[in-house]
């Protein structure tokens, strides 16, 4: 498919993100669980600087979800203990 993404193995800046999804370029953002269990993989494809929020496709669902900059990534459908509460460790972008 032409495809070459970079795969930092590593969070990468903020402005590198900006950039990626302004140009329509979704990015994969992989995540562990605060308990260091469960790994698991979202795509990042928008942001709200007012917010301070990511918009992010997790493939477990049909929707979209928000999540804070700052913080970590609980599911919408979940309550948020430690094997479900997510973040980030890594991003593949340049698609």
């Amino acid at each position: 498919y032409g495809l070459h993404p970079t795969d930092d193995k590593k969070l990468v800046k903020n402005s590198v993100l900006y950039s990626e999804i302004e140009n329509q370029r979704p990015i994969i953002q992989a995540m562990d669980s605060a308990d260091g269990q469960n790994q698991h993989a979202v795509v990042l494809r928008s942001y709200n600087l007012k917010n301070k929020t990511w918009g992010i496709w997790n493939p477990w669902y049909t929707y979209y979800e928000w999540y804070s900059m700052s913080g970590d990534y609980v599911p919408t459908t979940c309550t948020g203990t430690a094997n479900n509460t997510y973040h980030p460790y890594w991003h593949a972008h340049n698609f």
